[in-house]
Formats: C-alpha cells, structure tokens, sequence
C-alpha cells in the first residue's frame, strides 16, 4: 500500500543513503556497508513510524514480517540456505559488518521478487520504495534478524567458526526461531493473514489476479483489511525479476547482479513522485 503523503525530507535522506553507498554486487558489498546499512535503516524506520504513528495511521500495516512470506521464498533469486544461516547461526557473524553485507543477497530478492509478488512495483526502485508499506515490513523483519544477532553475540563475539549449509533441508516447517520481537524502542505486532506461511500458498482474487497496490490516506475506513493484502503465485512465478528502467535505482535479483542508481533528483518539500502506481 502506498503511502501518498510520505515525508519529502525522510524519502530524500533514503534516497542520499543510498546513492551514497551504492553497490555494484549484492554478493561482495565492500567492507563496512553492511554495518552501515543496517545502522541507518534502523533508525530511518524508526523515524518514519514515529510519522506514521502521530497521522494515525494503521500501525499493523508496517509492522515486521515475522518470516519471508512464501511466494518471495520460491523465486529463483532467494537463498534459501542464506535465510536458514541468519536466523539459526547468527553466532557465526563475526561482525554486525559481516551479517549486514551477507543479508544484502536476500534483501535485494526481497525487494525485486516481492515487487511481483504482493503487486507493488515501487520496491524495485530504491528511490521511492519507502512510500510502501512493504518497505516497512521487510526491514522491520531485518531490523529483527540484526537484534537477534545482537542478543546471539552480545554485540559481535563470534562462538561459532563457520556455517554449514543444509541442501535438501525440507521447507515444511521451516518456522523463525523464538525469541525475535520487534524493533528495540518500538511496540512487537501479532504476524497479520494471507502471508506465505511454509505449508501455505497465497490467496487471489475473485478476478484471479493479483490486487493492485491502494494507496494510504488517513485512518482506513470501516470494512478495510486490517493487514497489507499480499497476494502472489501458486508456483510464486518469479523466475527472472527485472527492474523497470527509468527513475531511481536498478537492482536486478540475480547471482552477482549490478545494480545502477541515477543521479539523485532534488525533491520540492511535499512534492509527490509520479510512477508509483501510476499515482501522482
């Protein structure tokens, strides 16, 4: 769902971030990104819900995953053995540096499959993506999987000396370690329907199609879904996921994908983006 007045200052300093710290392959960033990526996204999301609050907004919108929901799970960029090293071997990050630059192979599938999967093409562009309330979801669950690492380590002692992975581990049950509440400073939410539980597949339409992204106003009017409508794939049809050319950042969701960043564009205070669902 998008978020049509959005914060021209908060999407700008996003936008800064990430033309700043731009990079070239999400498997190798270079060293010190990851600790800085995770540093700024948690207290960027931070500020905009501390926004989002005060407009009295549907706080359970943006509230954390508490697992990637299944369709994004299927696509073929996702690292399934990525996912199963963060949430049961934390301890094997050396460093808040080290399990930040390793997530960024999951957090740019993320971004480019559950752009086709829950309907929302702006999470493929860096530049606006936080107007979606999916943007607030996915790093809330990364924010999470950082503190976890935290309460695993206390605060970066390694205690084991490498990982593992498990191929063939079965996806039946795949459940997120206990434990994990949310954001340190901000209230823990209960884990809203219709996302990809293992074992589970995503509900369509009556049209079989997927739902079209709405867009967020101020407190939602009686009969509306209290939680994000996903939907996706039985089969999670995402195979080669490509970023639209044209404005913001280009990730492609591949091994060793480039992903391009255009020159950061000024934003007029209260000024609104065109392109985000054909919104403006």
């Amino acid at each position: 769902m998008i978020i049509s007045n959005f914060p021209s200052d908060l999407l700008a300093e996003h936008q800064r971030w990430h033309h700043a710290f731009h990079v070239n392959n999400n498997f190798n960033p270079p060293i010190g990104w990851g600790d800085n990526f995770l540093r700024f996204h948690r207290q960027f999301i931070r500020k905009v819900l501390a926004w989002y609050q005060s407009q009295g907004y549907d706080m359970s919108l943006v509230q954390p995953w508490s697992e990637v929901p299944q369709g994004i799970r299927m696509s073929s960029c996702y690292d399934i053995n990525a996912e199963r090293r963060i949430l049961f071997q934390p301890q094997s990050f050396a460093s808040a540096d080290e399990l930040g630059r390793f997530i960024e192979r999951l957090h740019a599938c993320i971004h480019d499959a559950g752009a086709v999967v829950l309907n929302e093409p702006i999470l493929q562009d860096l530049d606006i993506a936080p107007r979606s309330t999916y943007f607030y979801n996915i790093h809330g669950m990364i924010d999470n999987w950082y503190s976890n690492w935290e309460r695993a380590t206390g605060g970066g002692t390694p205690q084991m000396p490498s990982f593992q992975p498990m191929p063939g581990m079965p996806m039946q049950g795949f459940q997120q370690p206990s434990g994990m509440m949310g954001m340190p400073g901000m209230p823990s939410f209960p884990m809203p329907g219709g996302f990809g539980v293992p074992g589970r597949s995503f509900s369509r339409s009556e049209s079989g199609k997927l739902p079209s992204g709405g867009s967020l106003t101020r407190k939602k009017p009686e009969g509306t879904p209290a939680g994000n409508s996903a939907s996706g794939a039985d089969k999670a049809q995402v195979t080669a996921v490509t970023r639209q050319k044209g404005r913001g950042s280009a990730r492609k969701a591949a091994p060793g994908a480039v992903r391009k960043t255009a020159p950061l564009r000024g934003l007029r205070k209260g000024a609104s983006r065109p392109g985000a669902n054909g919104k403006h």
